[in-house]
């Protein structure tokens, strides 16, 4: 994610995040989730299957002294959610899945969003990163933003209430 989207975003977010907890899936460097601490979250749970990735975020946290302020997985998203996420609740989901995955199966991405229901705050976030275009409307979630980035879009996504209906 480049500097300037993340820079436009968190400019946005940062009240919203302050002294809470935050997950970073997909999480690649773990750009997104060390930005969230240090905009004030109180703690984030980084999650990569890419074991480079997960050195790379932990090196990333000791040089940016964050280290005590995160956990770190290499694990696939269904597995942190199902084993160690229904421990906790966030008030903001950072999801930045593979740009090919949205693409070619916004079914499993669908998949993923709904499981993320259990682990999210009732007034929580999705900031979700995919390629422009590509979101499709989930009937669970309420779209509260959507800005494009050139090739890039995020979409914010927000439960809807029990007794809300997207009519």
């Amino acid at each position: 994610i480049t500097s300037r989207i993340k820079t436009s975003l968190f400019d946005k977010i940062q009240f919203f995040i302050a002294d809470e907890k935050v997950a970073d899936l997909y999480s690649g460097t773990g750009s997104m989730g060390i930005e969230a601490l240090s905009r004030g979250a109180s703690f984030c749970d980084f999650v990569d299957l890419d074991s480079d990735c997960v050195d790379t975020i932990k090196k990333n946290l000791k040089k940016t002294k964050l280290e005590n302020k995160g956990n770190v997985h290499c694990s696939a998203i269904e597995n942190f959610v199902k084993n160690i996420a229904l421990k906790n609740e966030y008030q903001v989901i950072l999801y930045d899945p593979p740009f090919p995955l949205v693409k070619d199966s916004f079914s499993l991405i669908r998949q993923e969003l709904l499981s993320f229901l259990p682990i999210l705050k009732k007034e929580g976030a999705i900031i979700f990163r995919h390629p422009t275009y590509s979101y499709e409307t989930i009937s669970e979630f309420e779209v509260l933003s959507q800005k494009e980035y050139g090739i890039s879009q995020i979409t914010i996504l927000t439960p809807f209430d029990a007794g809300h209906t997207n009519d």
